[in-house]
């Protein structure tokens, strides 16, 4: 009697930690939903105020790999960067990188939105040498991953290609574009 009350116990302990867990995670989203239309709003403030509440259940949720956090921080180094508080966004974003490379892998699709958006950064800033190959790698990973004419490889490659317009390397600029060009009339 005593053995079966206490797996009861084991069972409602695990079955409350459970609902807590999805419980965090239903207000987590509820908060990511809240602060990505204020910054559709260009409420950058109100978006970073919401995105930090996320942040830290995100942080508190348990989750060993941090899925959830990593998220966040891409998402708060957005508006950091909205806000033009670049050393703030670079950091948020490269932590991102760091949880996400550790679960998934340096070459894995999942890290390639961290590398646009320290790219993006970057380039913003003009610091043309420091985000070059965070444009040239999620290009490569796509090329290894997906079959030729991918249309999110041609995503890449005109990113990787604005980049050098923006740097002032127009030659290959115009050599990355004819490709595309190429590539998209044969896809036809």
């Amino acid at each position: 009697m005593i053995l079966k009350k206490l797996g009861v116990i084991a069972i409602l302990a695990i079955f409350s930690s459970v609902v807590s867990v999805f419980a965090q995670d239903s207000e987590w989203a509820k908060l990511i939903h809240e602060a990505q239309a204020k910054y559709n709003y260009g409420l950058y403030d109100q978006a970073e105020e919401l995105d930090t509440k996320a942040l830290e259940l995100a942080e508190h949720n348990g989750d060993p790999k941090q899925v959830n956090v990593a998220v966040t921080l891409n998402n708060l180094g957005i508006v950091f960067k909205a806000k033009r508080q670049y050393l703030q966004a670079e950091l948020l974003f490269k932590r991102a990188l760091e949880i996400n490379e550790k679960n998934y892998g340096s070459d894995s699709i999942l890290i390639t939105a961290d590398l646009t958006n320290l790219a993006f950064l970057y380039k913003e800033q003009g610091q043309y040498e420091i985000a070059e190959p965070y444009f040239k790698r999620p290009l490569e990973i796509y090329e290894r991953t997906f079959p030729h004419g991918h249309p999110q490889t041609l995503q890449y490659m005109e990113n990787l290609a604005s980049f050098y317009r923006a740097a002032l390397r127009t030659q290959e600029a115009e050599e990355i574009e004819k490709h595309i060009a190429t590539i998209r009339s044969v896809n036809k």
